[in-house]
């Protein structure tokens, strides 16, 4: 049986379209080749033959676990612990409990964004974090806050893609 888009569609011998569920080509009369499939080792669903994961549950075609099992480890959480245990010892030995508690709330967030892999968060709380311990540290409030949240608006900007051409959509000429 073929549907619309199968491989079986022509026939391989002279390339004319073939009828759906058609044995044989109605142009040259040659036997119609099923399109070869491969069967999923786990949950029995049918593939193009060459895939190397099922189309139904990622599982390795030959054999192993499925794909989205390797990608789903989650990352250790040793480094925001170290990042953590670390400041909390410095701000002991300085003293700096204030700003220095916002200082380490911001070194431990940036430090579990980078473990999710999520760099562009870890910019975004390093600016505000640390951005307001230094001016509390200061003292400069009003200027500062329209200096952080200016930043901010630039790095968000940045991370949607502004100043960079539309890639879909209607573009006038």
């Amino acid at each position: 049986m073929t549907t619309a888009g199968s491989p079986a569609e022509m026939c391989r011998a002279c390339a004319a379209p073939l009828p759906p569920e058609s044995r044989f080509c109605i142009e040259c009369g040659q036997p119609v080749v099923p399109a070869a499939v491969a069967r999923c080792p786990v949950c029995g669903a049918a593939g193009p033959s060459g895939a190397r994961f099922c189309v139904a549950c990622g599982a390795a075609l030959g054999g192993g676990r499925p794909a989205h099992i390797w990608r789903a480890r989650r990352a250790s959480p040793a480094p925001v612990v170290g990042v953590f245990l670390i400041g909390l010892g410095l701000l002991m030995l300085t003293h700096w409990w204030w700003p220095g508690l916002l200082v380490l709330a911001g070194a431990v967030s940036v430090a579990a964004a980078m473990v999710r892999g999520r760099a562009r968060d870890a910019r975004q709380l390093a600016l505000w974090l640390f951005g307001l311990a230094a001016l509390d540290q200061f003292g400069w409030w009003w200027p500062g806050l329209l200096l952080l949240a200016g930043l901010s608006a630039l790095l968000a900007g940045s991370r949607l893609g502004m100043g960079r051409p539309a890639r879909r959509g209607y573009h006038p000429s």
